[in-house]
């Protein structure tokens, strides 16, 4: 009597388990069978990787820069310079800039005291201080100074060699 209250206890436990009861023939064993393969994916080695082609002037290039200086008696100061990004070039007064007149004019020029016909006039001084940018044609390569003209007096009111 004892094996069977064993047998008992152990059907409980066995159904209790989530098992089949003893009973009832044991399911066969589930063959290991094999699993459909997935299909195989591309993997690094599989496909080349092309060459990064670098992306030339991604960002803003800096070509050159010149300190700005008062000239004539006026008091002028900051950062100029020259940038390229992609295909376009620009002169651009840093945050820094600041001039006691406005009424000028923007040139690159070959000279610090004056401005001739051969020199490229960026057009009006958009502000007497901070940041501004005034497109070129190109680099600016043959010119060696930036100069604030100041047009009602011809006369440079600030200078700054490019470097």
């Amino acid at each position: 009597m004892r094996r069977r209250g064993l047998v008992v206890v152990a059907v409980v436990v066995l159904a209790g388990c989530g098992g089949s009861s003893p009973m009832a023939p044991s399911p066969p064993p589930i063959a290991a069978s094999p699993s459909p393969s997935p299909s195989p994916s591309p993997t690094a080695a599989a496909t080349p990787t092309p060459a990064a082609t670098p992306t030339p002037d991604a960002g803003p290039t800096v070509l050159r820069t010149a300190r700005i200086r008062g000239a004539a008696g006026h008091a002028a100061s900051g950062t100029a310079r020259i940038v390229r990004e992609g295909g376009r070039y620009r002169l651009e007064l840093l945050s820094d800039f600041r001039i006691d007149s406005d009424n000028n004019d923007v040139y690159l020029a070959r000279q610090a005291e004056t401005v001739g016909a051969s020199d490229l006039n960026l057009g009006a001084m958009k502000s007497t201080r901070g940041a501004q940018s005034y497109d070129l044609p190109d680099a600016g390569g043959s010119y060696s100074h930036v100069v604030l003209w100041c047009r009602p007096f011809r006369i440079p009111i600030g200078v700054g060699e490019l470097q």
